[in-house]
């Protein structure tokens, strides 16, 4: 991998409330992100975006954990399945 020695930016192809985003990323850690034709750079380090991307990361699977827990029944507007006889 390349060591980063000078300042590298780049344009999303997704679009922040109808604008690209451009992302330049600096050494030694330093992320910078601004909405494309606005002048306000916001910082971040990379420790801080990976943290992010960590935590939304186990949200998620515990999110999915929960769905798959629910049981069928009344409160949850389901009915039971077959294998469940009353």
């Amino acid at each position: 991998m390349t060591k980063l020695i000078k300042p590298v930016r780049r344009e999303t192809e997704g679009f922040w409330i109808k604008r690209p985003l451009i992302i330049q990323i600096e050494a030694p850690n330093i992320i910078r992100i601004r909405e494309k034709g606005r002048r306000r750079w916001f910082d971040t380090t990379v420790e801080r975006v990976f943290k992010g991307a960590v935590r939304d990361w186990i949200e998620m699977q515990q999110a999915e954990r929960k769905k798959a827990r629910k049981r069928p029944g009344i409160r949850n507007n389901e009915t039971f399945p077959e294998t469940y006889s009353r």
